[in-house]
C-alpha cells in the first residue's frame, strides 16, 4: 500500500456539499442556463459519478466545485470551505491529458509536485509507486508523443494523485479511448482509488462505466442540469469486469435506461445503449 507523508496529503475524511447550486452562463444574445438548483452531498471516501447526456451541465458541476467557474447562485462547500475561488486541495483529470512535450513520464508527474513545493525525495518515491501501478514503469523516460492515448491518461492520473489529494476530480478521461483500452483504465483506476479510498468524482456519459465504477451514481436531466436521481450501487468490490455480465449490474443499468428513456434522451426504438 501507498505511503503517506507529512508534507504530502491531507485528511481523506473531506465532504463535498452542493446546497441548492445554479449556473447561467452569459452569451451574446439569451443567457444559457446550464445547471439547476442542484443539491447534493458527497460523502467521505466515496466514488461518485455524475451521469448525463451532452450539455446537461456534468462538466460545469465539477468546474465549480474546483472553483475554475463562478456559481451564479447557490454555494458548494467541501468540509468547512466555502467555494469562492479556485480550490487546490485536490486531484483533477481532464479528457485532454495535458502533457508537457518536452517533459518525460516522470517529469510530467512531477511538475505537479514541483508547482506545489512539495518535499521531492518522497515525490519521488510516490511517482515510481503510480507509475508501476499503472503499467508504465518501462517508459519512465518516454515522452508523450512516444506514447498511445491510453498510456497518456494514466501519465494524467499518476499527475493528479501524486500529492495524495483528499479529493479526485475526473471529467470524462476515458471518453477519447478505445473500447479496451477503457476498460483496463477502469480497472487500473479502481485498484490506485481503492488504496486510499479518495472522495472521487467521475463526470462521464457511459452507463456502463458509471455503474462499475461507482458508490453512487447521479443522473442527471437534459439541460439545465438537474438532479433526477441518486442510485446507490450496491455492487462488491473489488470489482472485476465480469460482474458486468451479472443480473445485478445489468438491473442497475437496464434502471438508468429506464430513467433516460422517461426523460426523452434515449428513444424508445433505441433505448438498448450503444456503448464505446
Amino acid at each position: 500500500m501507498m505511503g503517506s507523508s507529512p508534507t504530502m496529503g491531507s485528511d481523506n475524511a473531506v465532504t463535498v456539499q452542493f446546497d441548492d447550486v445554479s449556473k447561467w452562463y452569459p452569451t451574446t444574445g439569451d443567457p444559457v442556463h446550464a445547471v439547476d438548483r442542484v443539491n447534493l452531498e458527497l460523502h467521505a471516501g466515496e466514488f461518485v459519478s455524475i451521469l448525463g447526456p451532452s450539455g446537461c451541465g456534468k462538466s460545469t458541476l465539477m468546474l465549480m466545485l474546483a472553483g475554475l467557474v463562478p456559481i451564479t447562485s447557490g454555494s458548494i462547500r467541501v468540509g468547512a470551505t466555502s467555494i469562492t475561488r479556485p480550490y487546490t486541495d485536490l486531484g483533477i483529470v481532464f479528457q485532454d491529458p495535458v502533457l508537457l512535450d518536452w517533459l518525460d513520464v516522470t517529469g510530467n508527474i512531477l511538475l505537479q509536485a514541483k508547482m506545489r513545493h512539495l518535499e521531492m525525495g518522497y515525490a519521488r518515491q510516490r511517482a515510481s509507486e503510480l507509475i508501476e501501478l499503472v503499467g508504465l514503469e518501462e517508459f519512465e523516460t518516454s515522452r508523450p508523443y512516444e506514447l498511445s492515448g491510453g498510456m497518456r491518461q494514466r501519465v494524467a492520473i499518476c499527475r493528479a494523485l501524486v500529492h495524495d489529494p483528499p479529493l479526485l476530480l475526473m471529467d470524462e478521461p476515458f471518453g477519447a479511448l478505445d473500447a479496451l483500452t477503457r476498460d483496463q483504465l477502469n480497472l487500473d483506476l479502481l485498484d490506485i482509488w481503492e488504496r486510499n479510498r479518495q472522495l472521487a468524482m467521475f463526470v462521464t456519459h457511459s452507463i456502463a462505466e458509471a455503474v462499475f465504477l461507482s458508490d453512487r451514481v447521479v443522473v442527471m436531466s437534459p439541460r439545465p442540469g438537474r438532479i433526477e436521481e441518486v442510485i446507490d450501487i450496491d455492487l462488491p468490490r473489488p470489482r472485476p469486469l465480469s460482474i458486468r455480465e451479472t443480473p445485478e449490474f445489468g438491473a442497475y443499468a437496464s434502471r438508468i435506461r429506464t430513467l433516460f428513456s422517461e426523460l426523452g434522451i434515449l428513444k424508445p426504438e433505441t433505448v438498448e445503449e450503444k456503448e464505446k
